[in-house]
């Protein structure tokens, strides 16, 4: 799966790929092209980054739990609570907002080079526009511990100076991921950030 997963050159080919590898059929054509793959070696944490730059989009796409991994099963299993920092959402919370920490620590390992990678996609077209009049749509998704993994980002980059700015919106379409945090992570993830979630138990 990950070979499929870092070797698709644009978010519609992987879906192609995948149709194609199970048996089916894709007609699916799209503008959209890969950026960049990141792997993390230490926590076993992967993504992909595509962009849309007729139409503004970025896609970030976390992969989910592999079960025969045993670093993924430690991440999941990393149950204790840690704080999440709140400068990175742009507050000061008198209540702490916390956090899985295999989900956060396995975010952490990625964190920085996709914020900059994502800094560096839309740059280049905001420098022509300082007005802001045309939005960047980020599309942030992942399934199981990916999911959980875009539930962190998701809420970052809406609390991020580049959607206070207008440069951007995010919405996170979420595939049957576990509890990230604790009530106050919920209620503050539900006032910055739109989601879509799928929860797999009711298929």
């Amino acid at each position: 799966m990950r070979e499929l997963f870092s070797s698709a050159e644009s978010a519609m080919e992987a879906w192609a790929m995948l149709a194609t590898s199970l048996g089916c059929t894709s007609f699916i054509k799209s503008e959209f092209e890969k950026i960049c793959f990141l792997d993390n070696i230490s926590t076993d944490t992967q993504v992909a980054i595509w962009r849309d730059s007729l139409r503004g989009r970025l896609v970030v796409a976390f992969r989910g739990t592999e079960q025969a991994k045993w670093k993924d099963l430690r991440t999941d299993l990393m149950l204790i609570p840690a704080g999440l920092n709140p400068e990175r959402l742009g507050g000061d919370f008198k209540q702490e907002v916390q956090v899985h920490s295999g989900f956060l620590s396995a975010y952490d390992s990625v964190r920085n080079r996709i914020l900059t990678l994502i800094k560096s996609a839309i740059s280049p077209f905001a420098e022509n526009d300082p007005q802001c009049t045309s939005k960047w749509h980020i599309y942030v998704t992942g399934h199981s511990l990916g999911g959980a993994l875009a539930t962190l980002l998701a809420l970052e980059l809406s609390s991020s100076q580049m959607a206070r700015s207008g440069l951007i919106s995010i919405t996170m379409y979420n595939f049957g991921s576990p509890r990230v945090g604790n009530k106050r992570f919920a209620k503050v993830y539900n006032e910055n950030t739109s989601f879509y979630f799928q929860d797999d138990q009711n298929k």
